[in-house]
């Protein structure tokens, strides 16, 4: 070709055509068109991010990893997309690197959402950033239940707490009994779901819709309660359309104002 424009992929990866001009093509952080922090943010009034970049609009300030004066001995709690940024980033500019995760694999809540339908890519970016883990010499210990304890016993210079939020829990009357799962639950299958679900939306973005999409691909009968005008107002408006499609045409059954 004599011309190639990819406009999200160099949102994510300003560097994509240098790294594959020089064979690098393990080193390119690749776009999932997730949509959530480029054109997603643009829709509402809001600065262009990226999920995966977080240099994305603060190229100002973040452009260029400066070494640091005087390297340190850094541990970061937490394997999610966050921590391994974070212990990446820290890597590149000289100091040593040490990341605790609990669970036997590294990715957090990305590993979780990739369950969804649809959403399978989201399972690379933790690949990618294990991969760069590595490259940049960070020492990862899975398994690893952190404490304040077994942190101090590392004599760490400086601590980086990444360990992600929990499950909305809404504050509604009988939201503690045991038949009210979370979305972790159901995209985990932790827990057993009946035929009939309802499901809260009270987060408004694709929590919701990802679990329906996943249950109604199962044989189940499932409805949306959202007090919004509709179900998912705040997910991008292009994957809102594609999504919302498929939920009625699998029979997913949305009750807004409710």
């Amino acid at each position: 070709a004599d011309l190639v424009g990819m406009t999200r992929a160099l949102i994510c990866d300003p560097e994509l055509p240098n790294k594959a001009r020089e064979g690098r093509l393990d080193d390119i952080r690749a776009c999932i068109a997730c949509m959530e922090g480029c054109e997603g943010r643009i829709h509402r009034g809001l600065p262009m991010s990226c999920m995966q970049n977080p240099v994305t609009g603060r190229e100002k300030e973040w452009a260029e990893i400066q070494p640091a004066q005087t390297p340190k001995k850094v541990v970061v709690v937490g394997g999610g997309p966050a921590g391994m940024e974070a212990a990446r980033v820290a890597a590149l500019r000289g100091h040593s690197v040490t990341l605790l995760e609990k669970q036997d694999h590294l990715g957090g809540q990305i590993s979780i959402a990739a369950k969804a339908p649809f959403r399978d890519e989201f399972a690379q970016i933790a690949r990618s950033l294990s991969r760069q883990l590595d490259k940049a010499g960070v020492e990862v210990k899975l398994g690893v239940n952190a404490t304040p304890d077994s942190i101090l016993a590392l004599k760490p210079d400086a601590v980086i707490v990444a360990t992600g939020s929990t499950p909305l829990v809404p504050t509604i009357p009988g939201a503690d009994s045991q038949n009210v799962l979370s979305d972790w639950d159901v995209l985990l299958e932790t827990a057993p779901v009946g035929q009939n679900v309802v499901i809260a939306d009270e987060e408004h973005h694709i929590h919701g819709l990802s679990v329906a999409e996943f249950l109604a691909d199962r044989g189940k009968k499932v409805q949306i309660l959202t007090g919004m005008h509709y179900v998912g107002t705040d997910v991008e408006p292009k994957t809102w359309r594609f999504l919302y499609q498929r939920l009625l045409e699998k029979g997913v059954v949305p009750l807004p104002h409710t």
